[in-house]
């Protein structure tokens, strides 16, 4: 059972990796890159910060420092909740 958990986790690390390196030509991380591509296909629904947490199961001050450099890179417009 540890050697499939190990193996996991080299896999997960592997996609990662090449996914950062995909994202880096748009000057973009892979969470970044991910996070934009939630949103988009967000539909006519709001898409606000608690369900991006939920979404990739992360901290209310990382999803706040990723949408704030995505803001800042003029890739997404932050609003203040319409409910």
């Amino acid at each position: 059972m540890e050697l499939i958990g190990r193996l996991l986790k080299m896999a997960t690390n592997s996609l990662n990796q090449e996914f950062n390196r995909f994202a880096q030509q748009y000057d973009l991380t892979g969470t970044q890159m991910s996070l934009i591509d939630f949103m988009a296909n967000c539909g006519s629904r709001e898409c606000n910060q608690q369900m991006i947490e939920q979404e990739f199961n992360i901290k209310r001050s990382t999803t706040t420092v990723i949408i704030q450099r995505l803001v800042k890179k003029g890739l997404i417009e932050q609003r203040q909740s319409s409910t």
